[in-house]
């Protein structure tokens, strides 16, 4: 998902602070994935199911990123169904070698 008006409005927003209160990443594009929450887009995780779901709010690294001065300027879509979890997520030394 990509409005290039609305980036473009970011954009200018962000040239307008003075050089001295710029951030370390003071407009750096980012794309964030489709399964990460960003307030001003949707977020559809890969599902159609989901299609024009709008977040109330940021996921927590976006929120850090935009403090930090990024400029995030779409969602980029993945595969359909995203799986995701709250539990524990398993890593390389969790599985069981058979």
């Amino acid at each position: 998902m990509l409005d290039p008006e609305f980036v473009l409005s970011q954009a200018r927003a962000l040239d307008q602070t003075p050089q001295e209160q710029r951030q370390p990443l003071h407009g750096l594009a980012i794309g964030v994935k489709d399964v990460i929450n960003t307030q001003d887009m949707p977020t559809q995780f890969g599902s159609p199911i989901y299609q024009g779901h709008q977040p109330a709010f940021d996921a927590s690294v976006v929120g850090i990123l935009r403090a930090a001065g990024a400029l995030i300027f779409g969602v980029c879509h993945g595969i359909n169904h995203v799986y995701y979890s709250l539990s524990s997520p398993l890593t390389p030394c969790s599985l069981h070698v058979r």
